[in-house]
């Protein structure tokens, strides 16, 4: 029904590589014009383990395709490269976007970065920096998106996962002095890049 409604029901649909998310995504071709199609439907995590959160709640993860599109369209009025949003339905976690291709930052064998892909990267970070998007952002026939701000605890949980995941798969025993350890290590680096 989605695709019928935006025109593209007589697409061509080419699946695409997913990343380390829910979302799944494939290229939509009519006519030689190529689209992206984004389904996210909306996620739940009922396990709360970091006090009393979810991880997704610590850690500020989108729960549904909301954040992506108010990011997008923040990021694209500031006229930064993101993929324009051509068509949406929000309940249902659908989007057909801008398709900006298939050159990555990466290239060769080896594969090694591409040095003025990276430096174009950074100069958009710079800038983003200069001018952050607000700590509220429009999106259409919804409400405005509060963007959650990445605190400390939230990265706290994230480089966790060394200690959380990682060393207990590589059988490392990882005792309670460590852990205290590791996140007062942490806790200092973290508060010292935020001040």
């Amino acid at each position: 029904a989605f695709l019928e409604r935006s025109g593209a029901l007589g697409a061509v649909r080419r699946r695409m590589a997913g990343d380390a998310s829910t979302r799944s995504y494939a290229r939509l071709v009519i006519d030689g014009r190529s689209t992206i199609l984004m389904n996210m439907p909306a996620r739940t995590d009922t396990h709360l383990i970091y006090g009393g959160k979810s991880y997704l709640a610590a850690v500020h993860l989108a729960e549904d395709i909301v954040p992506f599109v108010a990011i997008g369209n923040g990021l694209h009025q500031r006229g930064f490269s993101t993929p324009e949003i051509f068509h949406t339905d929000l309940e249902a976690g659908f989007l057909i976007s801008e398709d900006l291709g298939t050159e990555g930052v990466l290239a060769g064998t080896p594969p090694l970065p591409i040095d003025e892909r990276y430096h174009a990267a950074t100069d958009a970070l710079v800038a983003l920096h200069r001018d952050p998007l607000p700590a509220l952002l429009p999106v259409p026939g919804h409400a405005d998106y509060a963007m959650p701000a990445f605190d400390v605890d939230a990265m706290l949980i994230e480089v966790s996962l060394l200690i959380d995941w990682y060393l207990p798969h590589r059988d490392v025993a990882v005792t309670a002095a460590m852990r205290d350890g590791f996140q007062a290590m942490w806790r200092g680096l973290l508060d010292d890049a935020l001040s």
